[in-house]
């Protein structure tokens, strides 16, 4: 049987820590740290594409 990607789960493994290996941190919470601010960038930029629009 083949193994999955790397980035996809295998049987048994978390998806956190399937995160934490392709990423390459140690801890889930440097992930959710270091990654929010670029989810809250991505929202503002989206009002304000719609915002531009809607003018």
């Amino acid at each position: 049987m083949e193994a999955p990607p790397p980035h996809q789960p295998r049987q048994g493994r978390s998806l956190r820590a399937c995160l934490q290996e392709l990423l390459g941190h140690a801890h889930i919470g440097v992930t959710a740290t270091v990654y929010a601010h670029v989810r809250l960038r991505l929202q503002r930029d989206a009002i304000d594409l719609l915002g531009t629009t809607l003018d």
